[in-house]
């Protein structure tokens, strides 16, 4: 199993948005955004499904799944090489579960309720756990596209 950075979760931890990518038994790619998107230890990413709907089908037929995070980008007016190069982040690959009750979906309640406020824990259905197996960098340049864990 591959370990995140603390540079890694700290950034998955502070983005207001990741990606979450899956695929159907047929290979069909799905990709939405998670803004509950959670680090909770080296090996283990938490993302609270509460309107994952085809991402959530794709699971239970096919538990493989990315998470990709990054800085923020520069804007069209302010791109530039030297900007782009400061973009940092990672695609992060692994299995998944789903849970609908024990301590990691405890966990997600917690930041649901931290990050959206109480009222919205009621709409968390499920807590989607993906534990990490690969890490790719998704930095501009030379590294870009390296396995890094």
């Amino acid at each position: 199993m591959a370990q995140m950075s603390k540079e890694m979760m700290d950034l998955i931890n502070s983005v207001p948005c990741c990606y979450l990518a899956t695929a159907s038994k047929d290979g069909v790619p799905n990709v939405v955004p998670a803004g509950s998107t959670t680090a909770v230890s080296p090996d283990t990413i938490i993302i609270a499904n509460v309107f994952l709907v085809k991402t959530l089908q794709n699971l239970k037929e096919n538990p493989k799944a990315a998470v990709v995070v990054s800085s923020a980008s520069p804007s069209k007016a302010e791109v530039s090489v030297e900007k782009l190069v400061q973009v940092t982040g990672g695609q992060i690959k692994g299995s998944v579960t789903l849970l609908d009750s024990g301590d990691m979906h405890e966990q997600m309640k917690g930041v649901m309720a931290r990050l959206l406020g109480a009222a919205t824990v009621g709409m968390l259905k499920t807590t989607v756990v993906l534990k990490v197996e690969e890490i790719y960098s998704i930095t501009p340049g030379p590294e870009a596209g390296k396995r890094i864990a």
